[in-house]
């Protein structure tokens, strides 16, 4: 099982430290463990996990929030937010 993500999102994450592990996953979680807490429109994500992680170049840290722009993390917390289930690679 895998999850699908259109090309054009993968082409966006550009710089994904991970190999786009959390595309083979069964939960399409992130590996760095940046569960997300909500979203921010549809290109930002707040993260529950509040330590700075410098391992990930799409994390950033504003005030007390932990924020990801990751396009592929986006696109992976729409699906499963809208109930999709991962699909037969």
């Amino acid at each position: 099982m895998a999850f699908h993500v259109p090309s054009p999102v993968l082409f966006k994450t550009t710089k994904c430290p991970h190999n786009f592990s959390c595309l083979k996953s069964e939960d399409g979680k992130c590996p760095s463990g940046c569960e997300v807490q909500e979203a921010i429109g549809e290109t930002l994500l707040t993260l529950k996990n509040k330590e700075e992680r410098p391992s990930c170049p799409y994390r950033a840290s504003v005030m007390d929030l932990q924020l990801c722009s990751c396009p592929t993390h986006i696109a992976l917390y729409q699906q499963l937010q809208q109930g999709e289930t991962p699909t037969q690679a």
